[in-house]
């Protein structure tokens, strides 16, 4: 047989299926051909090769001893490119990064939600994946959630505060001031009225600090809060006041809570972290200059 003479891989399948399945009829529903399709290609292969490979004799379809030698080394190369072809569609769907972000309920609903539509149109090749992580990084959680981007349970924490784990790098996308809240029922022209109740946000640990330095405000005690989504619920609902990161703004467009005017001396700064070893990583980079680029116009 010359070498142009080659059968084709075609002819070759359908001879593999028939000797697999036995049966014309089954091999035909397998490919997706029909019966008489199967028996052309079939005779096709015998001439190509000079050698007949299947008896046929009174609809009884059996292997000649060519090919019984030949059908299950085809079944083995078939199988075997069929794992290859599997393992190289799986390697293409992997190339597409994943990148897992930490973010708290709060930010990723009132910032990141809104926005991921256009990294994922700007980056298709990047898949992304937000987990829950704190609002606030503080010493008390620092140490558990460092673990966690360490041991790659998520390549990115978005938060506010930053760690000084020299085997991170932190980033700060915007200063994002505090501003106090209070409940709208206290508010008057002449300023604020009452007895209120600071809501102070589980980790936020400035916010005692500043308590003290208010001098307007007549606050009989804090309570602390799981998050900043919890504290101006309960604010709408009972005298209250808490200390918001401005970037919260299309939190707080709710008529039940009114902003103090006036800086408020404190920020929070909303930073990003990610481990060292991974800030020259195309998908890393691409999300931080993404990120800081969303982040501009609260530093304005």
């Amino acid at each position: 047989m010359k070498k142009s003479e080659f059968p084709s891989l075609n002819a070759l399948r359908v001879f593999e299926a028939v000797a697999r399945l036995n049966s014309f009829k089954h091999a035909a529903a397998e490919l997706g051909v029909t019966q008489s399709a199967i028996s052309r290609q079939l005779t096709t292969l015998e001439q190509q090769l000079g050698v007949k490979l299947i008896q046929r004799d009174n609809r009884v379809h059996a292997l000649t001893s060519a090919g019984a030698a030949l059908a299950p080394e085809l079944h083995r190369i078939f199988r075997q490119l069929e794992r290859v072809v599997k393992h190289t569609m799986k390697e293409g769907e992997s190339a597409r990064r994943l990148i897992t972000i930490g973010i708290s309920h709060e930010l990723y609903d009132a910032w990141l939600k809104d926005a991921l539509e256009e990294f994922r149109q700007l980056y298709p090749h990047l898949r992304v994946r937000c987990i829950q992580a704190p609002e606030y990084l503080s010493r008390v959680n620092e140490d558990a959630e460092i673990s966690r981007l360490l041991r790659n349970d998520m390549d990115a924490m978005i938060t506010f505060g930053q760690s000084q784990q020299r085997a991170l790098l932190a980033t700060e996308l915007a200063p994002s001031p505090l501003m106090a809240v209070v409940s709208t029922q206290m508010s008057t022209e002449q300023g604020v009225a009452g007895e209120f109740e600071l809501y102070a946000i589980q980790h936020q640990e400035n916010a005692t600090s500043w308590l003290r330095q208010q001098k307007q405000l007549n606050v009989s005690h804090s309570v602390e809060t799981t998050s900043t989504l919890m504290a101006l619920t309960l604010v709408t609902q009972q005298p209250g006041v808490v200390l918001v990161p401005a970037l919260y703004a299309s939190l707080l467009k709710s008529s039940e809570v009114h902003i103090l005017d006036g800086d408020q001396g404190n920020t929070q700064p909303l930073t990003v972290m990610i481990r060292r070893e991974d800030d020259r990583e195309l998908g890393m980079v691409a999300l931080l200059q993404w990120l800081q680029h969303k982040c501009r116009k609260f530093q304005r």
